[in-house]
């Protein structure tokens, strides 16, 4: 990444880096092989793919990666960020955007995490001005669904009740 006022990031090199709010509106090169962007909620979970795809053994998906987070609720930043990404405008020449470039959350299957997927795909209610610049309604969801605890058994002991904090996010 190319900031405006001259910076460059490797994102390939090192366990990540953060864009200042002024440096952003940046070229983006991606290098060759790149297929996805995959964001996580949670830093820690950041940080343990960013230290596996350093790893030779490192799996094939992760390393045609681009690892993001907004370190739990989304921010304008990491927003503005992503939707370039998926801007071709927002690339280089000599590195355009891949066609089959895809985008997916990994999210916590809780009321938080899913309100987090929320603004990334839909924008904030704060930020309904800003329109399409910060939505991206293209990106998947990543990770466990109600659904999937049903068919996997999981005994309803086992779950975490709902807290009130919890039915606050739902409504």
């Amino acid at each position: 990444y190319k900031a405006p006022n001259g910076n460059k990031y490797n994102c390939a090199q090192g366990t990540g880096w953060s864009i200042e709010p002024s440096e952003q509106g940046g070229t983006i090169f991606l290098h060759t092989g790149v297929d996805r962007i995959l964001v996580v909620e949670k830093e820690t979970v950041f940080n343990k793919l960013a230290q596996a795809g350093d790893d030779a053994r490192a799996p094939a998906w992760l390393k045609s990666s681009v690892i993001v987070t907004g370190k739990g609720y989304p921010d304008v930043a990491t927003r503005t960020f992503l939707r370039a990404m998926l801007d071709p405008g927002s690339y280089s020449v000599n590195s355009p955007k891949p066609a089959d470039l895809k985008i997916y959350c990994l999210v916590d299957g809780d009321p938080h995490g899913l309100d987090i997927l929320s603004v990334y795909i839909n924008g904030s209610d704060a930020m309904q001005y800003a329109g399409k610049a910060l939505r991206i309604p293209e990106m998947m969801w990543l990770g466990v669904r109600h659904s999937d605890i049903a068919k996997l058994g999981v005994p309803q002991h086992a779950l975490l009740p709902f807290s009130s904090r919890d039915r606050s996010v739902t409504t």
